[in-house]
């Protein structure tokens, strides 16, 4: 049985040796896409601001985990393979992109309960939470995408969609 196994494991890793990676960088676009749901709870009307930090804050430690993991996966499959290639490179600033717009995710913080309470009466929070939520769902696209070795293509026109939420 073991022999079996390795046999086969030998022969996926010589013939697509980037899959795992880019199952696990696919799998770090799928949980940026839910910390920006998280987030994009802020802009409710009335959220619940100790559950919602709470929840990011155990998404973020999630998050971090896993791009340890990825990144460990990413270099190890690069030295086992032993070459560049195009798929390669790509493989790597996809997950470099991913490890920025972590970063700029988490460095993004709001006074939300000011926000609240500027902005809580005008209809400008819900526009605001509707268009992270697009966000958010095409981030998933683009890992699930990644995860079934396919080219992602916007969905949405995010920047007509941002043009009206500046109108708003």
């Amino acid at each position: 049985g073991g022999v079996c196994y390795l046999l086969v494991f030998l022969i996926v890793s010589k013939i697509q040796p980037y899959k795992l990676a880019s199952q696990m960088i696919g799998e770090n676009y799928l949980q940026l896409a839910d910390y920006l749901r998280i987030k994009a709870g802020f802009y409710q009307k009335d959220p619940d601001y100790s559950q919602l930090f709470s929840q990011a804050i155990a998404k973020q430690v999630h998050i971090k985990n896993h791009q340890e993991e990825t990144r460990e996966t990413v270099f190890k499959t690069r030295a086992i393979v032993q070459e560049s290639t195009t798929e390669s490179r790509q493989l790597m600033m996809m997950f470099l992109n991913s490890i920025d717009l972590h970063e700029k995710l988490m460095t993004s913080e709001n006074d939300y309960r000011k926000l609240q309470a500027a902005f809580g009466n005008t209809t400008i929070l819900q526009e605001i939470n509707q268009f992270v939520m697009v966000l958010a769902d095409e981030i998933s696209h683009i890992g699930i995408s990644m995860q079934g070795g396919i080219r992602a293509k916007s969905r949405v026109d995010l920047d007509g969609k941002l043009n009206q939420v500046y109108d708003k």
